[in-house]
């Protein structure tokens, strides 16, 4: 069987993931701990585990080494995931005219099929200032809400008529959306209380197009 760091290394590389990728979707400090799970010289724990396990989409027993690839595939199909309607496309560069027709829907292999998504929706990212979060092409599944607290990502529809996906840090008398991402170009978007920003959903996670 392959080593727990083999199996991270797999499904990183699957992903199109940087270990400054994993590191940052995993909120670790810093991507030399993935280095080390990776060689073997460290293992993920607990909640690193968990994460791990629903962004791969595979069981902890299989991450850990204690059942074959092919039990993990068996369990997996096993499972009943839930559908999520996408409405279009969101922007992670500048605003994108907001789509708001279902446009398709996709299994995201982190929800099981017994909870109520008639407030879960996903958007399809176009571009690449959110790729430390979300890579560009993505499935970004958010939890309808009209308000985030400072510091969360959130879907944010812009004057009236885009959307973009964004940081959100909530100043006085302004609103802040800031990019995350490895591209330097992207910079933070600063609007003022007269401005018409609104929130759509609050960011819950990401799904692969492979496995969508």
């Amino acid at each position: 069987m392959q080593t727990t760091g083999e199996i991270i290394k797999e499904f990183r590389l699957a992903r199109g993931l940087t270990q400054e990728q994993l590191a940052e979707i995993l909120e670790l400090k810093s991507f030399a701990t993935i280095s080390k799970w990776e060689n073997d010289e460290n293992h993920p724990r607990g909640k690193e585990i968990k994460m791990l396990c629903k962004l791969f989409n595979i069981s902890s027993d299989y991450l850990l080494g204690l059942e074959s690839r092919d039990q993990n595939i068996e369990k997996q199909a096993n499972l009943h995931y839930a559908k999520i309607k996408v409405y279009g496309k969101i922007a992670a560069g500048l605003p994108l005219e907001a789509i708001e027709d279902v446009t398709e829907e996709i299994i995201c292999p982190w929800l099981k099929d017994d909870i109520d998504t008639e407030n879960i929706f996903a958007l399809q990212v176009n571009g690449d200032s959110m790729n430390k979060i979300v890579p560009d092409k993505y499935y970004a599944v958010f939890k309808k809400q009209a308000s985030v607290r400072t510091g969360e990502i959130a879907a944010v529809m812009v004057n009236g008529g885009d959307a973009t996906l964004k940081k959100v840090h909530l100043l006085s008398e302004k609103i802040m959306l800031e990019p995350l991402s490895y591209n330097p170009i992207h910079v933070e978007q600063l609007y003022k209380e007269h401005d018409d920003v609104r929130i759509i959903g609050k960011y819950i996670g990401c799904v692969s197009p492979y496995e969508a």
